[in-house]
């Protein structure tokens, strides 16, 4: 004997297994997205400030270089956004670098920024990565 539940989407009544919750895949899809909607949407936008910074440090470097000097305030004008990065290194000089994917930079003594690509040297499962300079 099936016993009569209401649909957690759209209330409607249910018939069929006890342990049923949705009427139909939609109604469970439905529910499922908006019940992750807020954490699925922090996430776009932290991978979009992610991707537009390093967009912009990109678009920085030119003639194949990868090491290049310029102003903190230029970086502010393209819309770069300090508070997001993907990771840190400490160079033996105590230099702390912050990266953006392959790209990272550091403050200089006097405001500047150095900018320095990353070599990706392998492909495997642990990636290995070497400073360029």
């Amino acid at each position: 004997m099936a016993r009569l539940n209401f649909c957690m989407n759209c209330s409607k009544k249910l018939k069929g297994r006890i342990d049923k919750k949705f009427c139909n895949d939609f109604c469970k899809n439905t529910f499922n997205n908006n019940a992750k909607a807020p954490v699925n949407n922090l996430m776009r936008n932290i991978n979009n400030a992610l991707a537009r910074n390093r967009k912009i440090l990109e678009n920085c470097f030119s003639d194949n270089k990868s090491e290049i000097t310029l102003s903190k305030e230029i970086l502010f004008q393209l819309g770069y956004n300090f508070n997001y990065y993907t990771g840190t290194l400490l160079t033996e000089n105590n230099h702390v670098y912050y990266y953006c994917y392959n790209i990272g930079f550091r403050e200089g003594p006097q405001g500047e920024i150095y900018l320095s690509k990353m070599l990706f040297t392998n492909f495997d499962s642990d990636i290995n990565l070497k400073p360029t300079g």
